[in-house]
């Protein structure tokens, strides 16, 4: 009988991040490998072959007592560092990891000379459609994401307004209330819907366009690109970089050619089926990579 090498995920957490990278990928895994998950503050991670450290990077303790015991480590940093200088912090622990996993492509410069295996990998499709959306001639504005990400939005939109009803899809705090109306400083129409998977996909479902706006600090710059890529996967119209990529994010200078949210939905459809099997690409290839670091020397 083949022993199946155990691979441990953590800290958990209840962010996004955790469900998406951690614990679902933890479980798609589970199939080919023995998996394990380990909270927040542990001091010792339960013995395995392979660790991945999700966001949040372990104390000096915990990384060094899976030194010595020859443990091996990746870490997924996503979006954890708020600025270039906070990664130095974290030297140490970087230099031990086996691997680091970007879901940037622009941090992989950043961090390899902390790490000698540096690899960029994808966030599965987790929010995109089922099935592409069909072009709507009207309708409204999506936008999905977190409040702390609203302010570069807005700040964007009090000078630029879309001219078309929004709806913000976001964790918002207000516990009794599951939609407010005209709650930002913004001309447009505009409603705040509080988030659930069910309804962002009700939302996108019947959007007729879809946008994003990243600041200009080094976190907001290091985004992954996920709402690129569900927007184009659910094929909704929206407006990436001009020198567009699975890998780019959307910018709010190129949103200045909003006029081509008129294009039909059809001129996207061969990009969404393209990164559809890219995707499926690497859902089948990942079990052969996660073992080529248990097992690398």
């Amino acid at each position: 009988m083949t022993i199946r090498p155990t691979i441990a995920f953590g800290p958990e957490t209840k962010r996004t991040s955790w469900a998406w990278v951690g614990f679902d990928v933890g479980r798609e895994l589970s199939k080919y490998f023995n998996v394990i998950f380990f909270p927040k503050n542990i001091k010792q991670v339960p013995q395995a072959d392979l660790v991945f450290f999700i966001k949040n990077p372990p104390d000096n303790e915990v990384w060094t007592n899976l030194k010595h015991r020859s443990i091996k480590m990746v870490y997924c940093p996503i979006d954890n560092y708020s600025e270039e200088s906070a990664i130095q912090k974290h030297a140490a622990f970087l230099g031990q990891c086996e691997a680091i996993f970007v879901h940037c492509s622009r941090l992989s410069p950043i961090l390899k000379p902390y790490c000698k295996q540096v690899d960029f990998i994808e966030h599965y499709n987790r929010f995109g459609l089922s099935e592409m959306t069909a072009y709507k001639p009207s309708g409204y504005a999506v936008w999905v994401g977190t409040m702390e990400n609203l302010p570069p939005v807005i700040n964007w939109l009090q000078e630029h307004p879309l001219g078309l009803e929004i709806k913000f899809v976001t964790d918002y705090p207000v516990l009794f209330k599951d939609c407010i109306t005209g709650a930002l400083p913004i001309k447009d129409n505009h409603e705040l819907i509080k988030w659930h998977p069910k309804v962002q996909n009700d939302i996108m479902s019947g959007a007729k366009v879809a946008f994003d706006i990243k600041g200009s600090s080094f976190n907001q710059m290091h985004k992954p690109p996920v709402k690129a890529q569900q927007f184009i996967v659910s094929g909704i119209p929206s407006q990436p970089t001009k020198k567009a990529t699975p890998q780019s994010i959307l910018w709010p200078t190129d949103l200045k050619y909003r006029h081509r949210w008129k294009w039909n939905a059809g001129s996207q459809l061969t990009t969404g089926k393209k990164l559809k099997r890219l995707v499926k690409h690497c859902e089948n290839g990942l079990p052969l990579k996660i073992s080529d670091y248990i097992t690398s020397a």
